[in-house]
């Protein structure tokens, strides 16, 4: 069983997470009940959880989890069926708003157009709402072909003086108590040391990259440990919502120095290599 809450916060829908191959969601979830003609994109279905799969280099890597509840729900494999809430076509988005307020996890943006409500979470995960029923809940990674971006760049980079200078500066702000200042301070810091070890390793990186993917880049490379990544992840959460004026959360001082520690360990480590 998975839970929604984690989905909503993290991406991760149980065993299932972006980046995986076919094949490792296939291991997991069985044989799809349908899977489309088309190799890229590659679309798995299995009620009403589709995975999206795009083919980059030798690789078929997950882009997108959707999690559909119109025009009516299907049963979906029990490792991601959620257990903290029931999904149906008839979930009404009061409900839905009521459970986010019982979990203490508010969307950071809200999106309202022609085809309903959309609610953006602080991990990235996007909620639809249609005619004032749950529409979808999905988590996805940008194709970098439908969306070209400038590739990486020393040009555009701060060197390592500068980036030490950032550091110094949010452990210095964290000391006079400026937790919100530092944090914001220190993840500048340390999503530029993310590029520069991206870089570095020879990645197909983009500036402007989100930061949740050069996590899971920098894991799948070793960079980064379960606990680094799982640590940087809620960190790039709180910071987010300090950055767009959310409401306050307590932030500890030790939250800035262990984000300045596993920046600067990330700095004095030799070149990683990127997977195959």
């Amino acid at each position: 069983m998975a839970s929604l809450e984690t989905f909503l916060r993290t991406g991760e829908l149980g065993p299932i997470r972006l980046g995986m191959s076919p094949s490792d969601a296939m291991s997991v979830l069985g044989e799809a009940q349908e899977q489309s003609r088309k190799q890229n994109p590659l679309e798995l279905k299995y009620g009403s959880l589709q995975l999206t799969f795009w083919k980059h280099g030798p690789r078929s890597q997950l882009m997108v989890i959707g999690l559909y509840c119109q025009p009516s729900y299907k049963r979906i494999p029990p490792q991601v069926t959620v257990a903290d809430i029931t999904l149906s076509n008839r979930k009404s988005e009061k409900a839905f708003r009521s459970y986010l307020h019982d979990i203490g996890y508010l969307p950071v943006h809200m999106v309202v157009g022609e085809s309903g409500t959309r609610l953006i979470m602080p991990s990235g995960v996007n909620v639809q709402f249609a005619e004032g029923k749950l529409h979808s809940i999905t988590h996805s990674q940008q194709n970098r072909k439908e969306n070209p971006e400038a590739p990486l760049s020393d040009e555009r980079e701060p060197t390592f003086e500068q980036i030490n200078e950032m550091l110094a500066e949010a452990n210095h702000l964290a000391k006079m108590g400026s937790t919100r200042a530092g944090i914001v301070l220190a993840w500048a810091g340390l999503e530029a040391v993310l590029r520069r070890v991206a870089l570095n390793a020879g990645f197909i990186g983009r500036i402007g990259v989100q930061p949740s993917i050069l996590l899971r880049e920098l894991f799948a490379a070793r960079a980064l440990s379960q606990d680094d990544t799982k640590f940087l992840e809620e960190m790039r959460q709180l910071r987010t919502s300090v950055a767009h004026g959310l409401k306050p959360t307590p932030i500890s001082a030790d939250y800035i120095v262990g984000l300045v520690n596993i920046a600067h360990r990330l700095l004095s480590k030799p070149p990683v290599t990127r997977p195959s």
